[in-house]
């Protein structure tokens, strides 16, 4: 009866040490929150982003897809932003940071997202941005 016990014990332990691996296993996803307070629109991937505020918020099964989302997490986003990994960051700042960049070919030389930074992490480089249809960002060409 008490090898019973003993055995049922056993099993039951490392089912929870099973349960707690794969739950510490989780990767957690990076909401990023920030404004645009300009009087002016930004361009983010070939389109532009107007003054708000906006939540980045990283995709569960794809950790290089960002969803964007104004005001909130409780509507639609309004895009997808595609990334890759970037190997380094010429400002090594305690927090999260925008890389802009302004695109003098334009007539209206508006301000370039090309990236953001997270302390304690590498950087993400904006490749592409996927627009809702029913989204207000509009192509810049």
């Amino acid at each position: 009866m008490m090898r019973a016990i003993g055995k049922c014990a056993m099993i039951a332990a490392l089912l929870l040490a099973m349960a707690a691996t794969s739950l510490a296993q989780v990767p957690t996803r990076m909401q990023i929150y920030f404004d645009i307070n300009v009087p002016y629109a930004m361009e983010m991937g070939g389109y532009n982003l107007p003054p708000g505020h906006y939540i980045l918020w990283q995709d569960s099964q794809n950790p290089n897809f960002f969803r964007l989302y104004q005001h909130d997490l409780a509507r639609e986003p309004l895009a997808v932003i595609y990334t890759v990994r970037g190997r380094y960051w010429t400002e090594h700042s305690k927090g999260t940071r925008l890389a802009l960049d302004v695109d003098e070919s334009s007539g209206e030389s508006l301000p370039v997202v090309r990236g953001f930074k997270v302390p304690f992490d590498d950087p993400w480089e904006v490749v592409s941005v996927k627009v809702k249809k029913d989204s207000m960002m509009t192509r810049v060409r």
